[in-house]
């Protein structure tokens, strides 16, 4: 058994900041979906799971019970081989790296 959740509750957020604006005081309002597995020692991944409207990256965190990794790492493999085909490079960040 795993449990599917957001990386993380916000978008990408501006090149250089460690944190979003002031609407997200709290880092755990925007970054406590790891927490929980960090505390307990539970394995947890993120993947890339696409892209928001706006063309930024979405993570999706799959966490497992205490001590099945392994159970983690294959289900990452199996969503990231069926998300993978759905997804295309957003053309702004192409651009960029082009330029």
């Amino acid at each position: 058994d795993v449990v599917l959740s957001p990386s993380v509750s916000v978008l990408p957020f501006a090149a250089g900041r460690t944190v979003p604006d002031a609407s997200w005081p709290d880092w755990l309002e925007w970054g406590g979906f790891a927490f929980l597995y960090n505390m307990t020692g539970q394995p947890a991944a993120s993947i890339p799971a696409g892209f928001s409207a706006t063309g930024l990256p979405i993570g999706l965190q799959v966490a497992g019970r205490w001590q099945d990794d392994v159970t983690v790492m294959r289900v990452c493999q199996t969503l990231e081989g069926l998300l993978v085909a759905g997804r295309s490079t957003p053309s702004r960040i192409v651009e960029r790296l082009a330029a």
